[in-house]
Order: structure tokens, then sequence, then C-alpha cells
């Protein structure tokens, strides 16, 4: 079942992404010392997002959370687009990611962690067991505090298929509870 707005958004996109793959190109730095994230998050938008719906969905202003944000890829990724950013991580982000006003750095846990008000976006990189994630990610859907969500499941590399089925099982078991229409759109991206 999918539900759509007035402006023809699908009310609950959830967008993941799964790895089995070493990390590559994470969080390095350039020739001069900025800060220069590897090519999974640009993928990953260009894989699960049209450029329609990139140009509707991460609009300059909206709020997004970051969940297990460090070092700030997808905290930089959102920023670059105007998204203001709370990034959420006990661990330290980037200094470089802090110098501007769009984000601002949590030291706490994303599984507890919680937005005052709804947000537009979540995006979660935290590593622990793929139905964790996929619970978390349903959770905020279903809570509505959040609209859209893009989350990544490290999938083990024995039983990836049955696992990525129970992460879809949760999800919509869910979103079915809480009677909550939704897409979700699944890749799998070659870089983490």
């Amino acid at each position: 079942l999918v539900s759509t707005s007035p402006m023809g958004w699908v009310a609950g996109l959830m967008l993941f992404v799964f790895f089995w793959c070493r990390f590559t190109g994470y969080g390095k730095r350039d020739g001069e010392g900025r800060l220069a994230f590897g090519p999974a998050f640009r993928e990953a938008w260009l894989a699960l997002l049209t450029e329609r719906e990139r140009e509707q969905r991460l609009v300059a202003g909206m709020r997004a959370a970051d969940l297990g944000a460090a070092p700030g890829g997808w905290s930089w990724q959102l920023a670059q687009r105007g998204l203001r950013v709370i990034a959420i991580d006990n661990g330290n982000v980037s200094p470089a990611l802090l110098k501007g006003e769009m984000v601002e750095h949590i030291r706490a846990d994303g599984f507890h962690w919680r937005p005052r008000g709804s947000l537009d976006w979540m995006v979660c990189d935290i590593v622990d067991q793929p139905s964790r994630i996929a619970q978390l990610a349903a959770d905020w859907i279903a809570h509505g505090r959040c609209r859209d969500t893009i989350f990544n499941l490290k999938l083990p590399m024995k039983k990836r298929f049955d696992e990525l089925a129970r992460c879809r099982a949760i999800i919509d078991k869910r979103l079915n509870q809480a009677d909550v229409p939704y897409l979700l759109r699944v890749k799998h991206l070659y870089h983490d």
C-alpha cells in the first residue's frame, strides 16, 4: 500500500542500503586536508532517489538526524544540500564538519536519542545487528519522528538474504501495526 501527499510524495519513504564489503574511502582527507568522504554516500543518493526526488526531498532548510554519525559522512552530504543536521554519536565527528552552522553534534546513543518534534530525514549508519537497525528505522517512521529515512544494514556474509527478509518483515509488521503507508527501496551498494 502506497499513499501519496498532494505533492505526489509517498508518505513514509524508507530506503535502506546493505553492504557486505569492507570500508573503503570513508572519512579520508583530500590533498589539502579537507574531509573527503568516500563514494558510498554519493552512490546511495543516486541509487535510491531519482533526480526529481532529490530536488523535492532534499531541500535547503529541511532538518535531519544522523544516527551513528561519526566521522560525519552522511551529515556532510546533508549539510552540503542545505539541510540542518543533528549528528548523534558518542564518538567524535570531524571538527571541519562543525565549523559551519549546519551541523550540531550531540554525544548520545543513536538507539535512545529522540528529536524534539518531527524531522524531514533520519539517516543511520550505526554498526549493529541488522534487525535492530530495521526496528529502529521502522519505529522512527511509525512514531512520526521523520518523514524519510536511509539506513545501512551490515548484513552477514552467510545467510544475508535470510537476514534481509527478516529485516523486511520487521519493517512491514511495525508499519502495518501503526497503519503507516510506506515505500521501501532496497539497494545493494558496493562501497562502504
